[in-house]
């Protein structure tokens, strides 16, 4: 193993780390503490996937309240990595592809809709797709998604179109709903995931320039959509926005199963649904099991304490045994025949 391996934490210690998020699956960059911390940022040149131990260590800055040891470098856009972010949009752009979405509205059959690429960029707008979604006249209609995501603006505002439609909205995703097109799939009355689909969710990600007013405005801007992004997974799984925006800031993964046992979706296609419960148990104390803390098992000491108190009291309180006073009884009955 050629990554960190600082202050001497055992196999077990590690293997615990890791199952608590402290370390890499493997063990590896175990940061319990800002000790550790600082160890992992010197030794970030060793890892073995430095993607991966960037984000642990981002991570547990975040967790442990030291991000201002983080290194200024680390924050900004990696020139490769935007390149890469705008190959496809650019080709798509070249070869005149500017449609991420199609409509197929077919008569006698349910209208089916298409995101098959990113949303946005250089090509149709949402407001092209929101006109397109408005002549689609049916009680029901399916939305097929398969996205890396794109503008924040147009997803929200699709979004959007999709809640406000009258028709019972069914949106499978059949391979990718990552960023955005997460957020899309959030529109759904029913929401599917093949078995083999992933969804990821992530805090908002922009490019800009100019000065450092112009930075900072960004970065505001960039804060507030997030905060909308994590209030829409609230809504949808009844979980707070904050807990959301902590997965945010994580870039969070999910398989179907992990997607379904976060209350993202519906069911995992070919799978039993969700089961939901139709009672609403706001008014007790906890709402439900999941939210209720462990039953406790065991008496606490001190009660068992005051009940043999209570039952020593109680004994010392008994009348004494009967004994017959025989000389007594001779000479009351003695009285009583005269």
């Amino acid at each position: 193993m050629t990554d960190l391996q600082n202050r001497d934490y055992s196999a077990d210690e590690r293997s615990r780390l890791a199952e608590q998020g402290k370390a890499l699956p493997d063990g590896s960059f175990p940061i319990a503490d800002r000790e550790d911390l600082e160890n992992a940022i010197q030794a970030f040149g060793r890892a073995s996937d430095p993607a991966a131990a960037k984000a642990h260590i981002k991570k547990r800055a975040r967790a442990l309240g030291a991000e201002d040891l983080i290194p200024e470098g680390w924050n900004s856009v990696d020139p490769s990595e935007l390149k890469s972010r705008l190959k496809r949009p650019l080709a798509r752009l070249q070869n005149a592809q500017t449609d991420w979405f199609r409509i197929q509205n077919k008569a006698g059959s349910t209208p089916e809709v298409f995101i098959y690429d990113e949303i946005g960029y250089f090509g149709h707008s949402a407001k092209d797709f929101s006109d397109s979604l408005a002549t689609i006249d049916s009680d029901e209609l399916t939305v097929h998604l398969n996205s890396p995501g794109g503008d924040i603006f147009d997803g929200l505002a699709i979004y959007q179109s999709l809640k406000n439609h009258s028709a019972k909205v069914n949106i499978v995703v059949d391979g990718l709903a990552a960023s955005i097109a997460s957020v899309i799939a959030m529109a759904a009355d029913n929401l599917v995931m093949a078995p083999k689909a992933t969804m990821m969710i992530h805090d908002g990600w922009s490019m800009s320039m100019g000065n450092a007013g112009e930075m900072r405005k960004m970065a505001d801007l960039l804060d507030k959509q997030s905060d909308i992004i994590a209030s829409v997974y609230a809504d949808r799984t009844g979980q707070p926005a904050d807990f959301w925006r902590d997965r945010m800031k994580d870039e969070t993964w999910y398989s179907a199963d992990e997607a379904l046992a976060a209350g993202l979706i519906d069911e995992v296609e070919g799978q039993a649904k969700k089961v939901t419960d139709p009672f609403d148990l706001s008014v007790f104390a906890h709402a439900g099991r999941e939210n209720a803390p462990a039953p406790k098992n065991q008496t606490a000491p001190v009660v068992e304490a005051k009940v043999e108190e209570t039952v020593a009291e109680v004994k010392t309180e008994e009348a004494p045994a009967f004994t017959w006073d025989f000389a007594g009884f001779k000479s009351a009955l003695k009285e009583g025949l005269k």
